[in-house]
C-alpha cells in the first residue's frame, strides 16, 4: 500500500512538473529566443558562474561538516563530500531538495547510530540557510526599496519568508512549545520520544553561539554567491539587470523552488523566476533561460554525485559486511 502511495505521489509531482514546463514553453516563452540566447552565450562569464557554483557547493559541504563535528559525529571529510553529492543526485528525482537531505543524512548512518543526530544536523543546516535567505532578501530590499515599494507581491513574499522563519525558530528552539506540539503524538510514545530527543539536539545548538555565528556568516556568503552566480549567468546572456535585483529576487525564487510539489524544483523554479524577474523589466524568455542554466549546473553536479555513489558502492558493501 505504501509503495502504491509513493508511486502515486511521484506521478502527481511529475505531472505537475511536466504541466508547468509545457505551460511555460507553449503559452509563455519563446523557445527560439531561449535557444538563440544560449547559442550566443559569453563563455568567459559562463565559466566564471560555473566555477562560483562549484565553490558554493564546497562551502555548503563545509557548513554541514561543522555541524556534524559539533555533535561529535566523526566522519572523514571525503565521506561527507560523497554523502552530500549523493544527496544532490537524489534531488534530481525527488521532490525539491527535501528528499536529497534525507538521503545524505541516512548515507552517514554507518558513522552514527542515532539517526536523530544526523537528521538534526541536516535540519539545522537547512534552517541556517533559510535564515541567510531572509537576511539577504531584506538587505537587498532595503537598498532597492524605491523599486519595489509599489510591488505588493514582492514585499509580501519577503514578509512571508520572515514570518515562516520566526515561527520555525520559535518552535524548534523552545522546549516548552515544542513539547506541546509533540503531545499530539501522546498515543505514539516512541514517536513523541523521538521528537523530544530531536528537540534536545536543537536546544544543544542554541547554546553553541560561535558555531551558529560561523555557519550563519558562511551561509550568508553562500546566498550572496547564489545571487552573483545568477547575475553572471545573466551577463553571459547579454542581460543588464542590476545585481541588487538578483539579491532581492533570487532568495524568493530559491525558496519557492524548495516546495515539494515538483521534481527537483523544475518548472516551479522557472515559473517563479519568470514571474518575479518580469517585474524588473526582464523578458520572460530570458528569465527562464537563467533558471534553466542554473538547473543545468545543478544537474551536472548531481550527476557527478551519482557517479561518486556508484564508484564508492563496492567499498561501502565491504564496510557493511
Amino acid at each position: 500500500m505504501k509503495k502504491i502511495k509513493d508511486i502515486a505521489f511521484f506521478v502527481l509531482r511529475a505531472s505537475i512538473t511536466i504541466g508547468l514546463l509545457v505551460f511555460l514553453f507553449v503559452k509563455i516563452v519563446d523557445i527560439e529566443t531561449i535557444w538563440e540566447s544560449i547559442q550566443n552565450i559569453d563563455i568567459a562569464q559562463f565559466v566564471l558562474a560555473a566555477s562560483l557554483f562549484a565553490l558554493a557547493i564546497f562551502l555548503l559541504i563545509c557548513r554541514w561538516t561543522v555541524l556534524l563535528k559539533a555533535l561529535d559525529i566523526k566522519v572523514p571529510f571525503l565521506r561527507v563530500i560523497t554523502a552530500y553529492m549523493v544527496g544532490l543526485f537524489c534531488n534530481l528525482f525527488f521532490p525539491s531538495s527535501i528528499g536529497g537531505d534525507l538521503v545524505r543524512g541516512l548515507d552517514l548512518a554507518k558513522y552514527e547510530k542515532s539517526r536523530l543526530k544526523l537528521f538534526a544536523t541536516v535540519v539545522l543546516d537547512r534552517l541556517i540557510g533559510f535564515v541567510s535567505v531572509v537576511m539577504l532578501a531584506f538587505l537587498g530590499l532595503l537598498f532597492s526599496y524605491k523599486r519595489f515599494v509599489n510591488d505588493v507581491i514582492v514585499l509580501y513574499s519577503v514578509g512571508i519568508l520572515a514570518v515562516v522563519l520566526c515561527f520555525t525558530l520559535i518552535i524548534l528552539f523552545n522546549r516548552g512549545i515544542f513539547s506541546k506540539l509533540a503531545s499530539i503524538f501522546n498515543r505514539f510514545e516512541k514517536v513523541k520520544q523521538g521528537l523530544m530527543n530531536f528537540n534536545e539536539y536543537m536546544i544543544f545548538f542554541r547554546n553553541k553561539r560561535k558555531i551558529l555565528a560561523f555557519n550563519l556568516v558562511l551561509s550568508f556568503i553562500i546566498q550572496v554567491l547564489s545571487s552573483v552566480i545568477y547575475y553572471l549567468i545573466g551577463l553571459s546572456l547579454g542581460l543588464d539587470t542590476p545585481l541588487i535585483y538578483y539579491l532581492v529576487l533570487i532568495p524568493i525564487v530559491n525558496t519557492i523552488s524548495v516546495l515539494p510539489i515538483t521534481i527537483g524544483g523544475l518548472g516551479l523554479r522557472d515559473c517563479s523566476a519568470k514571474f518575479f524577474f518580469e517585474k524588473v523589466g526582464m523578458l520572460a524568455s530570458h528569465a527562464v533561460s537563467l533558471s534553466l542554466i542554473w538547473f543545468f549546473f545543478t544537474a551536472v553536479v548531481g550527476l557527478i554525485g551519482g557517479v561518486l555513489y556508484v564508484c564508492t558502492l563496492p567499498s561501502r558493501r565491504i564496510q557493511h559486511n
